[in-house]
C-alpha cells in the first residue's frame, strides 16, 4: 500500500499497487511522482509499478532500465553450453555453478522478492552520476565495484544468493554485448580499474573482463560461502552502469573516454608526515578541540554530507582499513576517559581506547541512525587519513631530535606564555570571569573547526614547561588541559584576539552582522534617530579614550560586555577590525552608519544591544 501528495500537498492513500499501475498508465500520476510506503519512505512511481510488472521468467528478469533488444542470449544456455568461451583469464569456467546445483532454481521468482525499505533507484542514480566528479575532489577515491566483495551483516538491504545470481547473470549477459573499449572506458571513468580478484586468485587484462568475472556464478557462490552477503546496492549499481553505457550508445556520446576525466593521485595528508605517537596525539587533540569524536555527530551542512550509498561504501572502507591496523595500535588511548556521547544514538559508551570505537560505530542501531541522518564527508576523510599510514606501516618512527626547545618570543602561541608586558589598550580577564570566556572561545573554535587542518607546530608552554608538537595539540593544551587551566591566573584579551585571528575565526556582534530575525523592524526615520544617538555616544567614548587620564574607558567597557572585546569582523562593510578602539571608531563611521540605514535586516534589538553596553538610559550590561 502506498500514499502520495496531491496538487494541494495533501497526503492521499493508502492505494494498492494495481491502482498505482492503472493511474500511471493513464498518466494520472506521471513518471517522476513520489509515492510513500507505510513507513513514509519515498519511491518513484515508475519504480513501484515496474516491480509489479517484472517478467515471471525464472532465469531472466526484465527492468525498464535495460534494453533487452541488444541481446537474445538465454541465461540457461549461458549456464550450460560448453561451447561458450571463458570470459576470464583463468582456465576455470566461472560461468558454471559449483557442484552442478542450479541455485537459480531455488527460491521464489523475482516478482516476489522483498522490496527495499529505504534504498531506491534514485539514490543509486545520484551515486553513480556524481561519483566521477566527487572522486576528483576526494582525498581518498571511491574504488567500489559491484559484486566484488561481500558486505558484513550491517549492510542495508542484503539479498539472498539466488537473487544475487539472477541479477548478476542478467547483467553479465548485457556486459558481453558491449565493446570492450567502451565498457572499460566507462568503468575507468568511475575509477574502477583492472585488479586481481583476491577471492578467486584471478588477474585481468581490462576492466570489462574483471566486471564479467565479478558477475560470474562461481565468484558469487564463493563469496557467499565466506559468510558475507551482497546487497541491493550491488544489484542496482550494476544496473545503473549498464544503463549509462546503453545511453552512451544511443546518444553516441562517449565523453567519458577522454584522458582528462580520470582520477588524479591522492593528496598527501598531514598524518603521512607524523610518527605514531604524534598521530595519536593529534587524534586525541582533535577529539578534544572539536568537542566530539568524528563520525559520532551528523554533518553541520548538506555540502559536507555523503550520499546514502556513498556513506555505506565508505563505512565499509573504514572497516576494512581498521581490520588491517596492527593489533597493538588498536589498544591505544584516543578518546576522553570514561563515557563518550553519540549524537546519532543519544547514548554514552566507552571510547577511551581505539578498539572500542568501531564496536559502537558498526552496531545495527548506529548504522541505521547514521545513514538516516547523514554521514559527514570531512569526518570520514579524517579517519581514513589517520588509518592509512598506520595500516600500511608507513607511519614514521619517533624522532627525538625533533623535540627541541623553543626560545620565548613575542610570536609564541597565545596562552602558552606568561605575559611580560601589555599591549596598549589591552586588558585581562581574571577570577570567575576566566571560565566563561574560555568556554566561549572553545565553543567558537569547535563550531568552525576543520578536522583535516592540523600541522606541525613545535612550541613550549611556559606555564607548564610542556613541549607541544602540533597545532591541534596546542589548542587542546591551552583550552582543555586541566593542569594548564589551573595554572592560569589571568587571560589577556589580546591573546584571545590573536588566537582567533590565527585560526581565521570571525567574531561578530549586532550591528556588525545581518540580524537573524527582524521581529522588531525599524523604519528609516526611526533607524536614523537611534543610529545618530548611538554615534554621539561612540564619539564621546572615543574622546574619553584619547584623554590621557581616561585611557582605560574602552577597556573597562569591553571587559564588562564580553565578547565585544573580541570582535574582529564587520560583515556589513566587509572589513577586518584589529583593536577595541578601532571597533568603536568603525561603529561610528559614516560608511558603517550608511550601510546600517540601507540594510533591511537591522532591528530595534540590535541598537538596544549597544545602548545597553554604553549604559544609556541607566541600563548597564554584564555578561558574566
Amino acid at each position: 500500500m502506498y500514499y502520495y501528495y496531491d496538487d494541494q500537498n495533501v497526503l492521499q492513500g493508502p492505494y494498492s499497487n494495481s491502482a498505482l499501475q492503472k493511474w500511471f498508465q493513464k498518466q494520472y500520476l506521471p513518471a517522476g511522482t513520489l509515492v510513500y510506503d507505510k513507513y513514509m519512505q519515498p519511491f518513484l512511481i515508475e519504480y513501484v509499478v515496474n516491480r509489479s510488472l517484472k517478467s515471471r521468467t525464472k532465469v531472466m528478469f526484465h527492468d525498464d532500465t535495460f534494453n533487452l533488444d541488444r541481446t537474445n542470449l538465454d541465461v540457461t544456455l549461458h549456464l550450460c553450453s560448453p561451447e561458450l568461451s571463458n570470459t576470464t583469464s583463468s582456465s576455470e569456467d566461472f560461468t558454471q555453478l559449483e557442484g552442478g546445483v542450479d541455485e537459480v532454481d531455488f527460491g521464489r521468482g523475482f516478482e516476489y522478492e522483498k522490496e527495499p525499505c529505504f534504498l531506491n533507484q534514485l539514490m543509486i542514480n545520484s551515486y553513480i552520476e556524481q561519483r566521477a566528479l566527487l572522486n576528483r575532489r576526494r582525498r581518498f577515491p571511491d574504488t567500489y565495484c559491484p559484486f566484488e566483495n561481500t558486505w558484513n551483516n550491517w549492510v542495508p538491504e542484503p539479498i539472498e544468493m539466488n537473487v544475487a545470481l539472477r541479477g548478476a547473470i542478467h547483467t553479465h549477459n548485457m556486459v558481453q554485448t558491449f565493446d570492450e573499449r567502451i565498457i572499460s572506458g566507462y568503468l575507468n571513468f568511475l575509477n574502477i580499474y583492472p585488479h586481481p580478484c583476491q577471492l578467486c586468485d584471478v588477474k585481468f587484462s581490462n576492466s570489462k573482463e574483471m566486471l564479467e568475472h565479478f558477475l560470474s556464478v562461481i565468484h558469487i557462490q564463493r563469496s557467499y560461502k565466506t559468510g558475507g552477503t551482497f546487497s541491493y546496492i550491488d544489484l542496482y549499481c550494476a544496473r545503473k552502469i549498464i544503463y549509462e553505457v546503453e545511453m552512451s550508445y544511443a546518444d553516441k556520446n562517449f565523453d567519458f573516454l577522454a584522458d582528462d576525466v580520470h582520477f588524479q593521485s591522492r593528496k598527501m595528508s598531514f598524518f603521512d608526515e607524523f610518527d605514531i605517537l604524534t598521530a595519536f596525539e593529534s587524534l586525541k587533540s582533535t577529539v578534544a578541540v572539536s568537542q566530539g569524536v568524528p563520525l559520532l555527530s551528523p554533518p553541520r551542512n548538506t555540502l559536507d554530507t555523503l550520499g546514502y550509498v556513498e556513506a555505506v561504501v565508505f563505512l565499509r572502507v573504514f572497516q576494512e582499513k581498521y581490520k588491517r591496523m596492527p593489533e597493538a595500535l588498536r589498544g591505544r588511548r584516543f578518546g576522553p576517559t570514561g563515557k563518550t556521547w553519540c549524537n546519532y544514538c543519544k547514548v554514552e559508551f566507552d571510547a577511551t581506547f581505539l578498539e572500542s570505537f568501531p564496536t559502537h560505530l558498526f552496531s545495527e542501531e548506529h548504522i541505521d541512525n547514521a545513514l538516516y541522518n547523514g554521514v559527514s564527508r570531512a569526518d570520514m576523510e579524517y579517519w581514513l587519513s589517520f588509518m592509512e599510514p598506520l595500516m600500511n606501516g608507513n607511519c614514521k618512527r619517533v624522532r627525538h631530535q625533533d623535540r627541541v626547545e623553543v626560545s620565548l618570543q613575542e610570536s609564541d602561541f597565545p596562552l602558552c606564555y606568561v605575559p611580560v608586558g601589555r599591549v596598549e589598550g589591552d586588558f585581562s580577564y581574571t577570577g570567575k570571569d576566566m571560565q566563561p570566556v574560555l568556554k566561549y572561545v572553545s565553543d567558537e573554535i569547535a563550531a568552525s573547526f576543520d578536522l583535516l587542518d592540523d600541522y606541525k607546530y613545535r612550541t613550549t608552554c611556559r606555564w607548564c614547561r610542556t613541549d607541544l608538537f602540533t597545532r591541534n595539540g596546542v589548542l587542546r593544551h591551552i583550552l582543555h588541559d586541566k593542569c594548564h587551566l589551573d595554572r592560569l591566573n589571568s587571560v589577556s584579551n589580546d591573546d584571545l584576539r590573536r588566537l582567533l585571528c590565527s585560526l581565521d575565526i570571525k567574531i561578530r556582534v549586532p550591528l556588525f552582522r545581518q540580524s537573524k530575525r527582524t521581529s522588531s523592524p525599524m523604519d528609516v526615520k526611526e533607524k536614523k534617530f537611534y543610529l545618530q544617538r548611538l554615534r554621539n555616544v561612540c564619539s564621546k567614548k572615543l574622546n574619553n579614550f584619547f584623554s590621557s587620564h581616561q585611557r582605560s574607558t574602552l577597556s573597562q567597557l569591553a571587559a564588562r560586555s564580553f565578547p565585544v572585546g573580541l570582535v574582529n569582523r564587520c560583515d556589513l562593510c566587509d572589513v577586518t577590525i584589529d583593536r577595541v578602539d578601532a571597533m568603536i571608531m568603525h561603529l561610528s563611521s559614516e560608511q558603517h552608519i550608511a550601510n546600517l540605514i540601507e540594510s533591511p535586516r537591522i532591528s530595534n534589538n540590535d541598537v538596544q544591544y549597544w545602548l545597553t553596553i554604553f549604559n544609556v538610559d541607566g541600563r548597564r550590561s554584564r555578561v558574566f
